[in-house]
């Protein structure tokens, strides 16, 4: 399945205490407290664990 995703990682910053995440493609993005940060980066990090899985399986070449 082809879903467009991007091969270049979102840029992350902090702006007046808020982790703001950007998309590689322009201004689109995120602001979230440090904790929901935390947690999404934690989440992110599971899922791409997840996706690294399902593409060794299908013999796909991931990308870093």
């Amino acid at each position: 399945m082809e879903t467009g995703a991007y091969s270049q990682p979102l840029l992350v910053d902090v702006i007046d205490g808020e982790v703001v995440i950007r998309g590689p493609e322009g201004p689109t993005g995120v602001s979230l407290t440090p904790a929901a940060a935390a947690l999404s980066a934690q989440r992110i990090a599971d899922a791409a664990r997840r996706a690294a899985v399902a593409q060794a399986s299908h013999g796909s070449a991931v990308e870093a």
